[in-house]
């Protein structure tokens, strides 16, 4: 399960947990303490400024898949605003169009996930994740008999 952020989110696995004020070490005492992260308050992790480089883990993933026989499906889920737009933006559209030239099979969620399915701009909220299990569990499972 993807959105069209994962198209350049490449991991440089760099120390956020108790580094990044947004990403803090421990548990709050109180529930109000994580409001400020909750309205964005807090400062977002910044990215280093260089070009974007496209995610090589698709295409990794993509041979682990065929080399060990593993069947691969994306769920590609819309961000709030290509809900919104019934479009993907720039990095989705890459995104599309990279999976489809690398023949991975995979899920458009344009026309399945509403506005009211989303906690934020890209994280689904528990209806939404019942709608992606109600959508997913059947493909699964006959990937299973």
């Amino acid at each position: 399960v993807f959105s069209s952020h994962d198209a350049f989110d490449n991991m440089d696995f760099a120390p956020t947990v108790g580094v990044h004020p947004g990403y803090p070490g421990e548990s709050p005492l109180f529930a109000l303490q994580r409001l400020p992260l909750r309205l964005g308050w807090v400062g977002r992790m910044e990215q280093a400024p260089s070009q974007p480089v496209f995610n090589s883990g698709w295409r990794d993933l993509s041979e682990l898949c065929a080399k060990t026989q593993t069947p691969l499906l994306v769920w590609h889920h819309a961000e709030r605003a290509e809900l919104d737009a019934a479009a993907w933006h720039g990095e989705g559209q890459l995104l599309e169009d990279s999976l489809m030239a690398m023949h991975i099979a995979r899920i458009d969620g344009h026309g399945v996930l509403r506005i009211e399915d989303y906690a934020d701009f890209i994280h689904l909220n528990a209806a939404g994740h019942r709608t992606l299990a109600e959508v997913l569990v059947p493909i699964i499972a006959a990937q299973l008999r």
